[in-house]
């Protein structure tokens, strides 16, 4: 079954419940997933570990705005980290959820602090996996190098 929520402003985000076939129940108490990205096409990857959590807590992964099945191609503009953290609020509200946990994964993480920010008193907890606070080009590519090197390659053809 494919379920969707229609946000506030008409758009489509689509969502799967782990462990259930039907739309997910305001009532439970829940976790949302938040992928990485951007870019990354949906939530799937991320599927079969946190599903592993179902049967102590609702499991929801979303796909955000402009990825996998959720609308939002069409509308680049719209692919800001306040929108996206106000999506996850939208989404709780038009799901009528309330204090739910919502976990980011990556980039996924930034949308999930972008939430919190503006909603700091909506979430009943955060969890930020790989997320970085910020992203430092020099050491990034300092790791890429050593990687090169490790696997036998000569790292100033990546440079």
């Amino acid at each position: 079954k494919t379920l969707f929520i229609t946000l506030s402003d008409g758009t489509n985000i689509y969502y799967n419940v782990a462990g259930k076939e039907e739309a997910m129940d305001p009532t439970a108490p829940t976790l949302i997933i938040l992928h990485g990205g951007p870019g990354i096409s949906d939530h799937t990857l991320y599927q079969p570990f946190w599903s592993k959590l179902h049967a102590i807590i609702q499991v929801v992964l979303i796909d955000m705005r402009g990825h996998g099945r959720s609308d939002g191609y069409d509308n680049p503009e719209k692919w800001t980290l306040e929108q996206w953290g106000k999506d996850v609020y939208d989404f709780c509200e038009q799901a009528q959820l309330e204090k739910p946990i919502i976990a980011g994964v990556s980039f996924g993480g930034w949308v999930v602090l972008s939430y919190a920010t503006l909603y700091p008193n909506h979430p009943k907890a955060l969890i930020l996996c790989h997320t970085e606070a910020a992203v430092d080009i020099d050491v990034r590519k300092s790791a890429y190098m050593s990687k090169a090197v490790m696997f036998g390659n000569n790292p100033e053809e990546i440079g």
